[in-house]
């Protein structure tokens, strides 16, 4: 069984008016399908990865995933002390 949650759509902020592009984060909560692997050409690695080891990759698809894995480190009550 599958489970996953979608955590994002974000416009790809390269894309040339004629040819949009929305990119979605899914953040996969249950597996049982083995290791992840590739069924097209879309994708040059496919791997499962913690949020806190997908921000400090290199070649992250866009840079606006980073705040959004960083969100899913923070506890679900946040209280700022000042």
């Amino acid at each position: 069984m599958t489970e996953f949650q979608q955590l994002a759509e974000i416009a790809d902020p390269n894309a040339l008016p004629s040819d949009l592009a929305t990119y979605q984060l899914y953040a996969v909560t249950a597996w049982q399908s083995g290791e992840p692997r590739i069924v097209d050409d879309e994708h040059s690695e496919l791997r499962w990865v913690t949020p806190e080891a997908a921000i400090v990759l290199t070649d992250l698809a866009l840079a606006g995933y980073r705040p959004i894995l960083r969100d899913l480190g923070m506890p679900s009550v946040y209280v700022n002390p000042h």
